[in-house]
């Protein structure tokens, strides 16, 4: 994951200020929609994992669990579009910050194999070892 945020950081750095209203490869989706995306979700991860280790498998402040089957694709949609709006010039710094943001928690998250650690996730709470692919324990699992 950081190589990709890295190449894609450097990527996006190249970009011209009319290359980030064009057209992505997302229909229906301008470049700078996409990475606000893809910020917002680094930022997203990073909370839920921080909680998840702590026990708090409950929504975020402000947020619910999804219906089953409904992907909040329109709300996604709408947030990446307003975040775009709002961050403008300065969203590749932020998405260079919450991608390292996100590989700090990473790095620095215990692992584990089986655990009954949970996170939040849109869809309902979820086992983190399904999210993130730990390969270590916690210590209260030991």
């Amino acid at each position: 994951m950081n190589s990709e945020a890295s190449q894609l950081g450097e990527f996006l750095s190249g970009l011209s200020a009319q290359d980030w209203s064009g057209q992505s490869a997302c229909e229906g989706w301008v470049i700078g929609e996409v990475v606000a995306h893809l910020t917002g979700g680094a930022e997203s991860w990073a909370e839920s994992i921080n909680r998840g280790i702590t026990g708090d498998d409950a929504p975020p402040p402000g947020q619910t669990f999804s219906a089953r089957g409904d992907r909040r694709s329109a709300t996604i949609a709408e947030t990446a579009r307003l975040s775009y709006q709002q961050l403008g010039a300065q969203l590749l710094d932020e998405f260079i910050a919450g991608h390292d943001h996100l590989a700090q928690v990473l790095s620095g998250a215990p692992g584990f194999t089986s655990c009954s650690k949970r996170s939040f996730q849109r869809g309902g709470q979820q086992q983190l070892v399904k999210t993130c692919f730990f390969d270590s324990k916690l210590p209260e699992d030991e």
